[in-house]
């Protein structure tokens, strides 16, 4: 069996058009570059580079989602799995940032979480904030769960998962992920490292099992997301 997807564009359910968040994002932009040049700085890095994301996460390290949060796609995801097969459930969670997304999923009952993202500066923060989530737990045996080691952190390039084995996610989720990486692409479905990210997605999935792609720029990747790069 192949992986199957589930692609949600953003923009279906967002009161921003794709145009719009563009033109919003290509306003920032300009008005940072326009910032730095008036204090003597070189332009700001762009978003698909690892110095923007360290940057942003050592001066914003508490919980920030992009337009949604756990519980805006909770519907899918919870949708995916009977309650009685998400403890034993394993999920990858792509370019986690700072999101609640993993507590969530924790809430919920799924007890095998891989969290990863580029900037070693976030996930240093990510474990120091679950470490704290679990000291604060209602009870010892919750405390004892959230430390056990099941719920990880792992500095990786999306666009290379060799450190993970093949087939061995029952869903990957990522959110936004893709339109931070092709944010410089001049053609989303003919970029080397969005297809090299997108087969590692899916080289990494189960038999049957699903990938949750939740972006503004889904139509611009053709079937790349669904075909695996």
């Amino acid at each position: 069996l192949k992986p199957f997807l589930l692609a949600a564009t953003a923009m279906a359910s967002s009161p921003m058009s794709e145009a719009e968040a563009a033109a919003q994002a290509k306003g920032s932009q300009k008005k940072a570059q326009e910032e730095a040049t008036a204090a003597g700085d070189g332009p700001p890095p762009s978003a698909d580079t690892l110095e923007y994301w360290n940057v942003m996460y050592s001066e914003r390290p508490a919980a920030w989602d992009t337009l949604y949060g756990y519980d805006d796609i909770r519907f899918i995801v919870s949708g995916l799995f009977k309650q009685s097969l998400r403890p034993k459930a394993k999920i990858l969670h792509a370019g986690c940032g700072t999101s609640d997304v993993t507590e969530g999923l924790w809430r919920d009952g799924f007890r095998h979480i891989c969290n990863f993202d580029f900037s070693d500066v976030l996930m240093h923060t990510m474990q120091r904030r679950w470490n704290d989530l679990a000291s604060g737990a209602a009870t010892d045996e919750e405390e004892a769960a959230m430390s056990a080691g099941t719920v990880q952190w792992q500095c990786m390039d999306i666009t290379d998962l060799s450190a993970l084995p093949g087939g061995s996610f029952d869903l990957v989720l990522e959110k936004f992920t893709l339109d931070a990486l092709l944010c410089e692409a001049k053609d989303d479905a003919t970029s080397e490292r969005g297809c090299a990210a997108i087969r590692e997605m899916h080289r990494v999935l189960r038999p049957g099992a699903a990938l949750l792609s939740i972006a503004w720029g889904e139509k611009r990747r053709g079937g790349g997301v669904e075909e695996g790069g």
